[in-house]
Formats: C-alpha cells, sequence, structure tokens
C-alpha cells in the first residue's frame, strides 16, 4: 500500500487514513497524491518541519556552544602567557579551572542541541510511520 500526503500541510500519513492526523483535513483518493515507501526511503520527498522554532534553538545552541569554546581557548591561551611571566599558584588554579569549566560548557551546550536534534528526529520519524 502506498502512504498519503496531504494537500494542506504537506504531511505524509498512512494508505488506510481518511483524514490527515496533522491538520484534520480529508484525504482524498486521488493517485497522484500518493507516496510510495521508496519516494521517502530515497529522499525524493521533502518532510516539511513542523517545529522551525526548535530547529533555530538548536542551531543556536550550537553557535553559542562554539562561541563559548573560542573564548575559553583564548582566556586559556591568555592565562598560560600569565602562568610564564609571574609563577603565582591562583593563576594555575584559574588555568584548570578554567579549562574544566570552558569544557563542561561546551558540552552541555552541543548535548542539548542534539537532545533537540532528537527529539526533531524522532517526530519525524513517527510521522512517516
Amino acid at each position: 500500500m502506498q502512504n498519503k500526503k496531504c494537500l494542506k500541510c504537506q504531511n505524509v500519513n498512512i494508505p488506510e487514513a481518511n483524514f490527515c492526523r496533522t491538520c484534520g483535513v480529508e484525504l482524498t483518493n486521488d493517485d497522484s497524491f500518493v507516496i510510495t515507501n521508496e519516494q521517502i526511503e530515497s529522499n525524493e520527498i521533502e518532510m516539511t518541519s513542523k517545529y522551525p522554532a526548535l530547529k533555530t534553538i538548536s542551531n543556536l545552541f550550537s553557535f553559542f556552544a562554539w562561541v563559548t569554546g573560542f573564548c575559553f581557548f583564548v582566556m586559556i591561551v591568555f592565562m598560560i602567557v600569565q602562568l610564564s611571566n609571574n609563577s603565582n599558584e591562583f593563576v594555575f588554579l584559574y588555568l584548570v579551572s578554567t579549562i574544566a569549566g570552558g569544557f563542561l560548557s561546551v558540552l552541555f551546550l552541543l548535548f542539548f542541541a542534539e537532545v533537540i536534534n532528537l527529539f526533531i528526529d524522532i517526530e519525524k520519524n513517527t510521522r512517516l510511520k
């Protein structure tokens, strides 16, 4: 059997569906709007994202992670230069805490970005079933 594509929201529905499960519009039995599983798997049919705001937030998390990582890298280089100029034990502690804090900050920002992408992908995959 072939999947049915909604004319209003472009959602791909199961073959037995009479109404779109996303927007509720009645689905036609016109063969020109029937989509095969092979078309979906070969990416001939582009699935529209239902959550563009979440995708934007995920991209912002990734962007801020890279900016944060760059800033912490600059701070670490600056502290290494300071450590070589004077042998203050507090500079070494600041260096270690900056490395740990920078690594964890970047890791958590990238983690949240990937979790959002995971939820978007799960939603997209469940829409195809």
